[in-house]
C-alpha cells in the first residue's frame, strides 16, 4: 500500500499517478463495471501521508490501518456510483468493518505473520477484539445474488 510515492529530495516527494487512476469510464462518461479508479487514486494520495511528520515514525501496521480505514471509507462514499460483482459483493463486507470499528483488528491480523514483536504483543493482548472480529466474519450475511 505504497501508492507509487517516492522521496526525491530532503523535502520533496513525488507521487505517481496513472491516467487509468483518473477515471476509468466508458465513452458516454459512466463508470465502467467493477472500477475501483477513484479508490486507486485516493490511496495513491494517501500513501503519500506517510511521510508526513505525524506518520513517519508509525510501525508498518499502523500505516497500513490508517490507509485502509482511508480505502474503507472511499469504498462507502463512491459505492453509490459503480457496480459489478465486486461491488456488491466484496465492497459490503470492508465497508460494514469499518463501520463496526474492526479495522485495527483487521490489520493487527493481516500482520500476524510479519514477526513483529509489537504486533505479536498486541495480539495478545486484544484476543477478545479478535474474537469479536471473527465472530463478525463467520456470520457476515454474502449477498448472493
Amino acid at each position: 500500500m505504497k501508492g507509487n510515492v517516492e522521496q526525491t529530495g530532503k523535502k520533496s516527494y513525488t507521487i505517481n499517478v496513472s491516467s487509468d487512476m483518473l477515471g476509468d469510464t466508458t465513452a458516454d462518461g459512466k463508470h465502467k463495471e467493477n472500477s475501483f479508479s477513484s479508490v486507486d487514486l485516493i490511496l495513491a494520495l494517501d500513501a503519500g501521508l506517510d511521510y508526513d511528520k505525524k506518520n513517519k515514525k508509525k510501525s508498518e501496521v499502523e500505516q497500513f490501518i490508517r490507509k485502509f480505514e482511508t480505502v474503507c471509507a472511499s469504498l462507502k462514499e463512491t459505492k453509490k456510483d459503480n457496480y459489478g460483482f465486486y461491488w456488491d459483493y466484496y465492497v459490503p463486507y470492508f465497508t460494514e468493518m469499518k463501520d463496526k470499528n474492526l479495522i485495527e483488528t483487521f490489520g493487527y491480523i493481516v500482520f500476524a505473520s510479519s514477526d513483529d514483536p509489537d504486533v505479536s504483543k498486541w495480539l495478545k493482548s486484544h484476543k477478545s477484539d479478535i474474537d469479536k472480529f471473527f465472530d463478525w466474519s463467520k456470520n457476515f450475511t454474502w449477498k448472493t445474488n
